[in-house]
């Protein structure tokens, strides 16, 4: 005996697709590629443009493979930057590369000294502790 079959609508490309009726009500998706794609998960084009949309701000630009805020730090010290220092953005903003934005540390350690209180005010509100 065939189970009768049902006809859904995709979640992601909104082409038609048939089920078997049992599972009309949690089938989502018409293909496993639309399936990646709509849980986030790999697929290509989509899911590269789906990180850019979610990224906001957070990545850093780069400027011929390198972070451009370390190239415009060294153009401003006038030479290249030496293993373990690091470039701080005063503002926070990681996009902002302007040369009055930039900070030179000289270590890891210091640059994360600097960021402390923020972290642990962002960890308080999202977690309580």
């Amino acid at each position: 005996m065939i189970a009768p079959r049902v006809q859904g609508i995709c979640a992601v490309c909104g082409q038609p697709f048939e089920v078997p009726a049992r599972r009309q009500t949690t089938a989502r998706y018409c293909s496993f590629r639309c399936r990646q794609v709509g849980e986030g998960r790999k697929g290509g084009a989509v899911t590269g443009a789906q990180k850019k949309a979610r990224s906001l701000g957070k990545a850093y630009t780069k400027t011929k493979g390198r972070h451009t805020h370390r190239v415009v730090m060294e153009q401003v010290i006038g030479r290249p930057l030496r293993p373990g220092e690091v470039v701080h953005h005063r503002d926070g903003n990681r996009l902002n590369n302007s040369p009055d934005n930039l900070e030179l540390v000289h270590d890891q350690q210091q640059h994360t000294r600097m960021h402390l209180p923020g972290m642990l005010a962002e960890r308080r509100c999202k977690r309580g502790y």
